[in-house]
């Protein structure tokens, strides 16, 4: 089993938003696991980055997960320039599959309208 909330007490970390958005799956008799979302939280471990999920949101055609990041400068910029986090990358388009970062010093992350659930 994968843990989900991984915490430190690091001072020197900075902290980030990360939204991922995951589409309702078609209706089955059984379980399944959300295979995008294990990936995600193994990529955040790979490059040793802390992560908590603060919240779900549901909506009409999926949820929205908000995740907590906490690591170094170093260690971010790193997860940034990972081929696989350029998988997930903003576009101009802005789709609703792919994931945004927001850091402690951007306006957008002392915006509390930003993040109302």
């Amino acid at each position: 089993m994968f843990l989900f909330n991984k915490k430190s007490n690091d001072q020197d970390k900075i902290t980030e938003l990360f939204t991922y958005f995951i589409p309702n799956p078609p209706i089955r008799s059984k379980g399944y696991r959300e295979k995008e979302l294990d990936l995600i939280a193994n990529l955040f471990s790979t490059y040793k980055v802390d992560f908590e999920i603060k919240s779900t949101v549901n909506c009409e055609t999926g949820f929205w997960t908000l995740f907590v990041l906490k690591a170094p400068s170093a260690k971010l910029k790193e997860l940034r320039n990972s081929a696989e986090y350029q998988e997930h990358k903003l576009s101009s388009s802005q789709e609703e599959d792919e994931i945004e970062l927001i850091s402690e010093g951007d306006n957008e992350f002392s915006n509390l309208e930003n993040f109302k659930l």
